[in-house]
């Protein structure tokens, strides 16, 4: 819960590109301006005037002037937005007189615009509320002060027509306080501080549920018994959840774990099946297909040039044969 309350704005100074400076000045609306009966129809100017026009001079003579029909704040506001002048006049706090409804409200932070309309009035947009005037209604007009006075006149109105009428408009501005919190009430601990979390819950349930306590407040207690118990509810839950999931991650990897032993220990128990299934030829190089550096043996190259030998032959001698001799 909060508190909100309207205050006044104390002036406001504001410095254009030029260096001069203009002031604000508040004016509250509150409480709500008193209805006069006759307000509603009256026309500032002419037959065309416009209702509810702050404009009215209070001329000798008149039975219903702005000064009853409207606030004096609302005619000081008026006319500072159409004068040049080194003061200008905003609305706030401000709350619609009787004869005015709210028509319009924007928010801004902190702050509300509001805008009130004329009863029967709907709003037009900036500045302006309509109304529509019907056949045979009764008007009052007072004319304007550049005009020679010659008393209000009376119009009525012959055929069904558009009245505009002047809408007042002014800001709230809000200050909310925050509620202070009750320093009783238990904070939920973090979950895997589950000692603090039990001490805790013993203290305060021990607390709540002693004898004495009960009997000088009985209410109180009840309404702490129950707080704390839902403190307490909360706090073993989200403990509960988070154990449960580390739970479930440990046994997840404990799993993957014991699955890749078994695979690891399956390969290997084939791999000797199928040596005792084929065992190695005894005859066969074991190195054979592999790379002699790697293997360890010595490395003979093949001779270029074949060496030829002779059969062995059976060696006969034999005499040659003698020429005869001549004398």
């Amino acid at each position: 819960m909060t508190e909100v309350s309207v205050t006044t704005h104390s002036l406001e100074t504001e410095t254009d590109i030029f260096g001069y400076s203009t002031v604000t000045s508040w004016l509250p609306l509150t409480p709500a301006f008193p209805s006069v009966s006759g307000c509603n129809q009256i026309l500032w100017g002419t037959a065309d005037g416009v209702a509810w026009d702050p404009n009215i001079v209070a001329n000798p003579g008149n039975t219903i002037n702005d000064m009853q029909c409207l606030p004096a704040a609302v005619r000081t506001w008026w006319l500072s937005t159409s004068q040049s002048a080194s003061t200008s006049y905003s609305l706030g706090p401000i709350v619609c007189p009787e004869a005015y409804r709210t028509a319009f409200t924007s928010e801004f932070g902190s702050s509300t615009f509001l805008v009130c309309c004329p009863l029967s009035y709907y709003y037009q947009g900036p500045g302006d509320c309509i109304s529509t005037a019907t056949s045979g209604e009764v008007f009052t007009i007072y004319p304007k002060p550049t005009d020679s006075w010659t008393g209000p006149s009376i119009t009525t109105i012959t055929s069904t027509s558009l009245v505009d009428g002047i809408p007042i408009s002014g800001w709230n501005i809000r200050q909310v306080s925050p509620t202070p919190t009750s320093s009783a009430r238990p904070s939920i601990m973090s979950p895997w501080s589950s000692v603090s979390l039990t001490t805790a819950m013993s203290s305060n349930l021990s607390s709540s549920s002693s004898p004495s306590s009960l009997s000088s407040n009985p209410a109180s207690s009840s309404n702490s018994h129950r707080e704390l118990s839902s403190g307490a509810v909360a706090g073993i839950g989200v403990g509960a959840s988070l154990t449960l999931g580390a739970l479930i991650g440990v046994c997840a990897l404990l799993y993957c774990l014991r699955r890749r032993s078994k695979m690891s220990s399956r390969a290997a128990t084939a791999a000797n099946e199928r040596q005792q299934q084929f065992p190695p030829d005894s005859n066969q190089d074991i190195h054979a297909g592999s790379i002699p550096e790697i293997s360890g043996r010595e490395i003979f190259e093949i001779p270029t040039e074949e060496r030829v030998h002779e059969l062995p032959g059976e060696e006969i001698n034999r005499e040659l044969p003698a020429e005869p001799h001549h004398p």
